[in-house]
């Protein structure tokens, strides 16, 4: 069961884990994003905040639990009612 809580000593290295459809973070960006695609050591996400679409290196990322990726995309439905204002 993914409790969405993972200790430091015990997260995946080099990008382990990070599959399509899941939500990853960026150790050196901070950016969090949905993986769209997976080509070898590279790695496409699209931002949950601003929905651009990057590459990084599956290295430089690590798999975000289940608690924290609903607890992300919440986070970024708000800010994009915020800031289409009321209706």
């Amino acid at each position: 069961m993914d409790t969405g809580t993972q200790a430091e000593g015990d997260r995946p290295q080099d990008g382990a884990g990070v599959a399509v459809g899941r939500v990853a973070r960026g150790d050196r960006t901070g950016c969090v994003g949905l993986v769209l695609a997976v080509e070898g050591r590279r790695v496409r996400l699209r931002s949950l905040a601003t929905g651009r679409v990057w590459e990084a290196d599956a290295a430089e990322l690590r798999p975000v639990g289940a608690r924290e990726a609903l607890s992300l995309r919440i986070a970024a439905a708000n800010a994009r009612a915020r800031a289409r204002g009321p209706r």
